[in-house]
């Protein structure tokens, strides 16, 4: 396919016109410049009318006002003018993702011009014929899968690496690679890597990348202690444009923001959260499990010594000594919901009310809930839109079979207690 031509561009395009301050200024004057234009993080210090450095707000917030703002400024790289073709941008792309700091733009007589940041330059690359976005366009509405890698703290793990990120992003890559040939694309974007496979991204897949990823990394990196990650699973078939599909992006990224561990969220009509679970916290997951399994047990059995009719206080009871319970709700031998969703009274959630009458006869936890308790993957909650867990067991009462269910959010599986 031909690609179109694209004329040189000059850098100072891209640049943020960021207040500037005189060395000798005062603290004051631009303590009170921050505090009327809040939206501003850091301005720029010049020396002799060339810029030297810039200054954060943070850096003054309570140094002395009579100050002089010159000795709170922090040296930042500076980058001439210059054109370039648009394609060879990706190089200066490089340079700013190893920055920790934007960098100044200066012209020949290294005069201010302005801010450049790798956001504003690698939102200009993905508009461009070929770029990321043009790839993966064309593959939108077909039948490819999408996953994402990335790190929930980029900016420390830059930091604690340096120069080294680019063999983290190789190894990354060369594992994605191997792992699966039917790879249609791969792209390493600013924190994240970007592939696209012409097969359906599974659970095992996932297993394998975080596993074959964690070994290489104790030896290249040994130093070091595992960043946590996450990955995000698209089914491109089910997306019709490149904003929709970052915008789900976005979405997904959002439940998995306070997540303390490496997690994968595979997307579709109910997504699953995929959690990797390294050697040495096998068992304390197979404790936390034999924790929740043994408290559907004995609420089952509470409820047991009761009248029918009493079963939904029993419950309500059971929640103080159970707090990781969402809700909890009774089904019939059908799979049709007899009883409505008891809510923990202390969970402070906006948790959606199932009625009696609900059909749960298709949910897994209906269908392989038995004497020994079943737990579901985690998926996301229709009542609760929130990753969780769902216990089930089934019991006999009066000669009928009955089915308790329990959900558990993810994020208060800490609340369970281990010591007991």
């Amino acid at each position: 396919m031909p690609v179109a031509s694209v004329n040189n561009i000059s850098l100072d395009v891209f640049a943020s016109n960021i207040p500037a301050f005189d060395y000798e200024d005062k603290v004051d004057l631009v303590y009170k410049f921050f505090k009327e234009k809040p939206f501003y993080k850091y301005v720029v210090i010049l020396k002799d009318q060339f810029p030297v450095g810039i200054l954060r707000k943070e850096d003054i917030a309570f140094a002395n006002r009579n100050l002089i703002v010159g000795e709170f400024s922090k040296p930042t790289p500076k980058i001439k003018n210059t054109e370039l073709n648009p394609r060879h941008l990706a190089d200066l792309i490089e340079i700013l993702r190893l920055q920790t700091s934007d960098v100044i733009l200066v012209n020949n007589k290294n005069q201010y011009l302005g801010i450049i940041n790798y956001d504003t330059i690698l939102h200009y690359l993905t508009k461009l014929p070929g770029s990321s976005q043009d790839k993966i366009s064309n593959m939108l509405g077909k039948d490819y899968y999408a996953m994402i890698i990335g790190f929930k703290d980029f900016k420390t793990l830059k930091e604690n690496l340096g120069y080294k990120i680019d063999s983290l992003f190789k190894l990354i890559q060369d594992i994605l690679k191997g792992m699966e040939d039917s790879y249609a694309h791969i792209e390493k974007l600013e924190n994240e890597i970007q592939s696209i496979y012409r097969k359906k991204i599974t659970k095992d897949m996932l297993k394998q990348f975080f596993e074959e990823f964690h070994k290489e990394y104790s030896i290249l990196f040994k130093d070091s202690n595992p960043p946590i990650m996450y990955s995000i699973v698209l089914n491109l078939n089910n997306i019709k444009s490149y904003d929709a599909f970052r915008e789900r992006i976005d979405i997904l990224k959002l439940y998995i923001k306070n997540m303390g561990n490496t997690v994968a969220i595979i997307d579709g009509l109910q997504p699953l959260l995929f959690t990797y679970v390294s050697k040495k916290d096998y068992s304390m997951v197979q404790v936390i499990k034999e924790k929740i399994t043994s408290s559907i047990q004995d609420i089952a059995n509470n409820i047991l010594k009761a009248e029918k009719n009493l079963w939904e206080y029993i419950i309500y009871d059971m929640f103080n000594k159970y707090p990781f319970y969402d809700l909890i709700y009774i089904i019939n031998d059908s799979g049709i919901q007899i009883s409505n969703n008891i809510i923990n009274p202390n969970t402070g959630k906006n948790i959606v009310a199932g009625k009696k009458g609900s059909d749960r006869s298709k949910e897994l936890y209906f269908k392989n809930a038995s004497e020994t308790p079943y737990i579901t993957e985690v998926y996301l909650s229709k009542a609760t839109d929130d990753f969780c867990i769902t216990v089930s067991m089934a019991f006999k009462y009066q000669g009928k079979t009955y089915v308790i269910a329990g959900d558990v959010a993810y994020s208060d599986i800490s609340k369970i207690n281990l010591q007991e």
